[in-house]
């Protein structure tokens, strides 16, 4: 199940999250994305990262701005109406690319076992977030300023990189559910 919840932070917390991710001195991280799935349209691309939590690692607080999205995790918790635990939540930037024309990003899960993502999009965008069921599209989601994408998984989805703007952020979280 899909469900989008709009406007989820005020209006004011919201600029100001935008405002912290677009600052000169924010620390993005570069990572490679492979294709995973050979059966999508697909193509190798770089983003930009910034890990906030990853239960992965010993030391699991990533980032000196986990502080300021505790509070915020915490509320699309409770909107999801969720017992679940925080596995991971980054936030990732993605640039307008040339390749955006002829394919999306890999396809994928974020876990195997059973989970609960969200997706919250920090700025307006276009390069939708596709999901598939079957190896069938079901649905798309477009990147808009303070909308909330909460869906159970694993459900293989994928972003796109925009084509009209010039870069679409993210917080993509991913909570245990068992």
């Amino acid at each position: 199940m899909i469900r989008i919840f709009d406007n989820v932070l005020n209006n004011s917390e919201s600029d100001k999250l935008l405002s912290l991710c677009v600052r000169d001195d924010f620390p993005w991280l570069l990572k490679k994305e492979l294709i995973l799935f050979p059966d999508y349209q697909q193509y190798e691309h770089f983003q930009l990262y910034h890990s906030l939590y990853d239960m992965n690692f010993d030391k699991k607080i990533r980032s000196i701005y986990y502080p300021t999205f505790v509070p915020i995790i915490q509320s699309f918790i409770s909107l999801s109406k969720t017992t679940a635990r925080l596995y991971r939540s980054k936030l990732n930037l993605l640039h307008n690319h040339y390749l955006s024309e002829k394919g999306s990003n890999p396809v994928h899960v974020d876990l195997e076992i059973p989970h609960m993502s969200m997706i919250y999009y920090i700025n307006d965008s276009d390069g939708d977030t596709v999901f598939y069921e079957n190896d069938k599209e079901i649905q798309r989601v477009q990147p808009v300023k303070n909308r909330l994408v909460v869906f159970e998984g694993p459900l293989r989805h994928c972003s796109n990189h925009p084509k009209n703007h010039e870069h679409r952020l993210v917080m993509n979280t991913v909570l245990l559910t068992k």
